[in-house]
C-alpha cells in the first residue's frame, strides 16, 4: 500500500512533467515541506531538461529560497547555469563544490568548460590536470585538456596527451576524437599530408564523424584541390544539411570550377541576408559578367562589412571590368574621406594605376580626400604616387605634411621612411646636399629603415663613381 507522502511525492512528479495546475495545488497545499521541494526538485528538473531555461530557473530560485546547502540542488544550479552559458556563475561555485559529493568530478568538469569558453585557459588546464590525475581513465579530461593545450600554442604537450590516449587499447572506442585532434594541430602546422591521414583515421574509428569529413575539405581547399575538396564538404553536407558554413563553401568553390548552375540552386535554397551569402551571389554573377546583378550583390553585402577587403576590391573590379573609371573615382572619393587612414584602401587606390585609370583621377581623388584629411598614411601614399611621375618637389611637399600627423607619435619607423623618400626625391635631381641633409634625418629616427644606410653610402660616395645611378627605389 503506498503511504499518502509516496502519494503526493508521486503527485507531483506528474504534475511537474504534465505541468498542469495540479502542481500549484501540491504547492499550496504543503508550503515548506519535503513535497513542496520534491516538487520544485522535480519540476526545474524538467523544465531545464526539455530546454525551458528560463522557466527553470524561476523554479530553482523559489526552490533555493527553503534549499541552501544542499550539494545535489547546487550542482543542478551550476549545471543550469552552464546551459543558458553563464559561465562566470558556474565558475562562481568553484569554492563551494564538496569533493566527497559524488557529483563532484562532473562540476569541476563543468568548471573546468567554463574556463575555457571564457577563454581562461591557465585556470582550466590546471583543473582539468587535476581531473586526470584523479581520474586517469576518464578521457573527456583529455580530451579537453588537448584542447586547451592547443589554444595555448603547445601542440606539443597535446600531442603527448593525445599519443597517451591513442595507447590504451582499452578506449578504442574514442580513439577517432583524438585522431581528428591530431588532425587539427597538423592542419595548423601545415602538415597537410598528416592531417589528412589522421582525419582518415578518425572516420575509420567512426565513419559518421561529421567534422572530420569537413577538416578533409579544408585540407583540400589550403592545397587548391577544388574538385578533392568540394567532394569531402558535400559528404559533410549529408550529415549536416543545414550547416551554413559548409553550405558557403560549396556554393564559393562550385563557382571557382564553373559549376554556376549548381552555385545558383544552393543560393536560391538558402537565401538570406547575411555577408557571405551576398559574397556568393557577387562571386557568382561577376563569375558571368552579369555586373549589375553583381554590384547589388557588392553593395548589400558592404553594408553589412564595410571593411571587408574582398568586397571592395570586388566593387573596383566590376567597375574597372566597364571601363566605369567616372563612377569608381567618385566612390573611391567617398571612401577615402570617410576612412582616410585605411592603408589596405589606400594600396588599393594606387594599384589602379595598373589597371589603366588615368593617373589624373587617382590624384585628385587622393588629394580631395588630404585636403579634407591630410593623415600620414593618405599624405604619405600621395607622396608615392606623385614621386613616381618624377613631380619632385610635389612629393616632398606631401611627405612634408605627413611628417606634420601628430598621430604619427612616436613611429620612428615610418618617419625614417619619409625622410628617405624626401632624401631620394633630391637624389633623382642631383641635389646631394639637400639628399645628404634628408638621409641623415632618416638614420637619426630609431629604429630606421635600411634603405637609408644604402643612400647614405651612395652619398658619400666618390661623384664620379656613381654618375650612371639615377634612382633609388622608393619603400
Amino acid at each position: 500500500m503506498i503511504s499518502q507522502k509516496s502519494f503526493f511525492i508521486l503527485f507531483a512528479a506528474l504534475a511537474a512533467t504534465s505541468l498542469t495546475p495540479g502542481a500549484i495545488k501540491v504547492i499550496e497545499q504543503a508550503p515548506n515541506s519535503d513535497i513542496q521541494r520534491y516538487f520544485l526538485a522535480l519540476k526545474g528538473a524538467y523544465e531545464q531538461a526539455s530546454g525551458q531555461l528560463p522557466r527553470a530557473t524561476q523554479t530553482y530560485a523559489q526552490l533555493k529560497k527553503i534549499l541552501t546547502s544542499d550539494q545535489t540542488f547546487n550542482f543542478a544550479l551550476l549545471r543550469l547555469a552552464f546551459d543558458r552559458g553563464n559561465y562566470e556563475e558556474v565558475i562562481s561555485y568553484k569554492n563551494t563544490v564538496d569533493l566527497a559529493n559524488p557529483q563532484a568530478k562532473e562540476a569541476f568538469f563543468l568548471i573546468a568548460q567554463a574556463y575555457l569558453f571564457l577563454h581562461n585557459t591557465t585556470n582550466a588546464i590546471e583543473l582539468l590536470e587535476k581531473l586526470m590525475s584523479l581520474y586517469p581513465h576518464d578521457d573527456r579530461f583529455d580530451y579537453f585538456a588537448t584542447i586547451a593545450y592547443t589554444k595555448i600554442n603547445q601542440p606539443a604537450k597535446a600531442l603527448t596527451r593525445i599519443e597517451a590516449i591513442l595507447a590504451r587499447q582499452e578506449k578504442r572506442s574514442k580513439h577517432y576524437l583524438f585522431h581528428f585532434l591530431k588532425a587539427k594541430i597538423a592542419f595548423a602546422q601545415s602538415d597537410f599530408i598528416l592531417a589528412a591521414e589522421e582525419a582518415k583515421k578518425c572516420l575509420a574509428n567512426n565513419p559518421s564523424c561529421a567534422k572530420a569529413f569537413f577538416l578533409l575539405g579544408g585540407i583540400e581547399e589550403k592545397q587548391q584541390h577544388i574538385a578533392q575538396a568540394l567532394a569531402w564538404y558535400e559528404h559533410y553536407r549529408t550529415l549536416q544539411p543545414g550547416d551554413k558554413e559548409a553550405i558557403d563553401k560549396v556554393i564559393s568553390l562550385s563557382i571557382k570550377i564553373g559549376a554556376y548552375q549548381k552555385a545558383q540552386e544552393l543560393l536560391a535554397q538558402h537565401p538570406n541576408t547575411t555577408f557571405h551569402y551576398y559574397h556568393n551571389v557577387a562571386l557568382l554573377h561577376l563569375a558571368q559578367r552579369q555586373y549589375t546583378e553583381a554590384e547589388n550583390a557588392i553593395d548589400s553585402a558592404l553594408t553589412k562589412n564595410f571593411n571587408s577587403g574582398t568586397m571592395q576590391d570586388l566593387k573596383i573590379t566590376v567597375l574597372v571590368a566597364q571601363r566605369k573609371f567616372s563612377q569608381l573615382a567618385t566612390l573611391l572619393l567617398s571612401w577615402l574621406t570617410t576612412h582616410p587612414a585605411d592603408k589596405p584602401l589606400i594600396k588599393k587606390i594606387m594599384a589602379l594605376r595598373k589597371n589603366n585609370m588615368p593617373y589624373r583621377m587617382l590624384r585628385s581623388i587622393m588629394e580631395q580626400a588630404a585636403q579634407k584629411k591630410g593623415t600620414w598614411q593618405l599624405c604619405f601614399g600621395l607622396g608615392d604616387l606623385v614621386h613616381e611621375q618624377n613631380q619632385y618637389e610635389a612629393a616632398r611637399s606631401w611627405y612634408t605634411v605627413a611628417l606634420q600627423d601628430p598621430e604619427l607619435k612616436e613611429n620612428n619607423l615610418i618617419k625614417s621612411q619619409l625622410h628617405y623618400q624626401i632624401a631620394g626625391s633630391y637624389w633623382s635631381q642631383q641635389d646631394r646636399p639637400h639628399a645628404t641633409e634628408a638621409v641623415t634625418k632618416s638614420l637619426s629616427c630609431s629604429p630606421h629603415c635600411p634603405e637609408a644606410e644604402e643612400l647614405m653610402k651612395l652619398l658619400a660616395a666618390p661623384e664620379e663613381c656613381i654618375r650612371d645611378q639615377e634612382s633609388i627605389p622608393l619603400v
